[in-house]
């Protein structure tokens, strides 16, 4: 599927899912995101019954959690009610470890029927190392949800430096970035943007996020075969690992 309809949503977790799908399902959207920790492990038959019944792929935050420990994760539901784990979050903050939560060991890239997925949760999206992993790995869609409004705890918003930060990974890494938060407290961003830094789509506050994006034109600039309409064109290929050593000394 070459150009599809996508939605990203600023969910309030304390409202129902559906009550966001019933809205969203007028739109034709064939992907629908929705927040990092958005829901529990104890949701996921939940998850995977709507997104069957509405016959739409939803990928959601799941914080999985047990009696000792447990991972800020991400799952992809299909709507023949398979469900599947993308990713567990790498780097975490310092009150997600008190509270139990433990590091995830891997970045991986899947093929899905919409082109190349990665994800990078929240506060990896502030490094640059998981979403440039994701792209070497092939990524054509980087899907960024956080968690909570951009002023959370803080003296000061940083919504400009959360969108400036998306826009840079999208362009360097050639690749759609996707995020939406949580409607909790402060105004939540959802935004999705191209691989040229374009923002296609934005909303600060609940609700959803919805543009068409189109994997043939992300191809193209794969190869360098595209109008050039940023600075230089990126290719992946002229970069020099063997420089680049220093980056994973601790």
């Amino acid at each position: 599927m070459d150009k599809f309809r996508v939605a990203a949503i600023n969910a309030d977790p304390a409202k129902p899912t559906e009550s966001y799908l019933r809205k969203v399902k007028s739109l034709d959207c064939k992907l629908i995101c929705f927040p990092a920790y958005y829901r529990r492990n104890e949701n996921l038959p939940e998850m995977t019954r709507l997104a069957k019944a509405y016959k739409t792929y939803i990928l959601a935050g799941i914080d999985e959690v047990n009696s000792r420990s447990g991972y800020k994760s991400v799952f992809l539901f299909f709507p023949d009610g398979k469900k599947r784990r993308l990713h567990r979050k790498t780097i975490l903050a310092n009150f997600e470890k008190k509270d139990g939560f433990r590091e995830g060991k891997s970045i991986k890239v899947f093929a899905s029927p919409f082109g190349k997925i990665g994800v990078s949760i929240c506060l990896e999206s502030w490094y640059p190392e998981t979403p440039r992993i994701l792209a070497l790995k092939g990524a054509e869609i980087i899907f960024a949800p956080a968690g909570f409004g951009m002023k959370k705890g803080l003296k000061f918003d940083f919504y400009d430096n959360w969108r400036d930060m998306l826009k840079i990974r999208a362009i360097e890494n050639l690749a759609y970035v996707i995020c939406c938060t949580n409607a909790v407290g402060e105004k939540p961003l959802g935004v999705i943007i191209n691989p040229e830094g374009r923002i296609l789509a934005e909303r600060m506050g609940e609700g959803i996020v919805t543009t068409t994006i189109s994997l043939k034109w992300v191809r193209k600039m794969k190869t360098g075969d595209y109008e050039e309409r940023i600075a230089a064109k990126i290719r992946l290929e002229k970069r020099q690992p063997g420089l680049y050593r220093d980056l994973i000394r601790k």
